[in-house]
């Protein structure tokens, strides 16, 4: 926009490192016009803020926090289902997997992994897989 007029709207699709592609102009010519502008820097125009927006990282600790009390309790359910389901058993199966997480826990740290969040995936499944084989 310049002077409250809409000269270009371009789309750019993909997060721009060394090379990037931009799409919506309508010639060749207003493409070049648009990378020269993209390569010069700062447009000889002032900038008017129409809105800001600031994400606290308060809102990773609260997201952390609610994803381990949702953890426990898809934990509890298991736990109690195999329980229930299957009394004593479910007990050793529940001791079972307790144990599981404890060297799954210790091999993460003995080789000191990251877990992201496809590893969580993995460890809920491993988790949650005895209950859902036995449905």
């Amino acid at each position: 926009m310049l002077d409250d007029e809409i000269l270009s709207v371009p789309v750019i699709e993909d997060v721009i490192r060394d090379s990037g592609q931009i799409r919506g102009a309508r010639t060749r010519q207003e493409a070049e016009d648009l990378a020269v502008n993209l390569r010069s820097g700062a447009l000889p125009a002032a900038i008017e803020i129409a809105q800001q927006r600031t994400v606290e990282a308060s809102l990773g600790t609260d997201s952390i926090r609610h994803g381990m009390q949702a953890g426990a309790a898809g934990l509890a359910a298991v736990v109690a289902a195999m329980l229930v389901y299957y009394r004593w058993a479910g007990a050793n199966a529940t001791l079972a997997l307790l144990l599981n997480g404890v060297l799954l826990m210790a091999a993460l740290a003995c080789f000191e992994a990251v877990l992201t969040l496809p590893g969580i995936a993995g460890v809920v499944l491993t988790i949650a897989w005895p209950w859902t084989a036995m449905c």
